[in-house]
């Protein structure tokens, strides 16, 4: 390693030991008094701090045990197959369609303000159809009054799904509890 030494006015040449050439000890003192580019909170636990060391190790278990599944329950693709009911009663089923990845929603029973003669036709027969544009969300098209509106599905949870019906400017969004 090249050094400018302000004392003698030019370039002198000086041998740096690095931690993985001395030993824990050594690589300790030298991080933490001799070396210029000093980490002034630097410890390392060997044998000098066993308690420590167990003190981690059961940190990094307890973490490992509660904060992994949390994070695979998470992560796991949105599934938004099953029987769900809005707050008024209503029922559908819906269920993968296409290519695995589009929504069919079959309407199994009508009830509240959607209970009228032009919906109750639909019963039992497939009212929506869409594609997945993103995870947890399909668009496509929903049957409403015997007539035809741009329908956005969002899976909110696992267990919670919302419906959003358009046509022209008007929009009507229902939540829905899975059965």
């Amino acid at each position: 390693m090249v050094v400018d030494s302000p004392e003698s006015g030019h370039l002198a040449t000086q041998t740096v030991r690095t931690p993985a050439k001395v030993g824990w000890r050594r690589a300790k003192a030298w991080l933490t008094k001799g070396n210029p580019c000093r980490l002034s909170a630097f410890s390392l636990p060997g044998r000098n701090h066993p308690r420590r060391e167990r003190l981690a190790i059961k940190q990094l278990v307890l973490a490992t045990l509660f904060c992994v599944p949390a994070l695979t329950a998470f992560a796991q693709e949105p599934n938004p197959e099953g029987t769900w009911r809005d707050e008024y009663g209503t029922i559908f089923q819906i269920s993968l369609c296409g290519d695995g990845t589009g929504l069919c929603a079959k309407l199994i029973d009508v009830q509240g303000k959607s209970r009228t003669e032009e919906n109750l036709a639909y019963v039992n027969q497939q009212v929506l159809q869409a594609d997945q544009t993103a995870e947890a969300e399909w668009k496509g098209t929903v049957i409403y009054n015997g007539s035809e509106a741009g329908a956005t599905i969002n899976q909110n949870g696992p267990d919670t799904l919302s419906i959003t019906g358009c046509r022209m400017i008007l929009c009507q969004t229902l939540v829905f509890n899975r059965m």
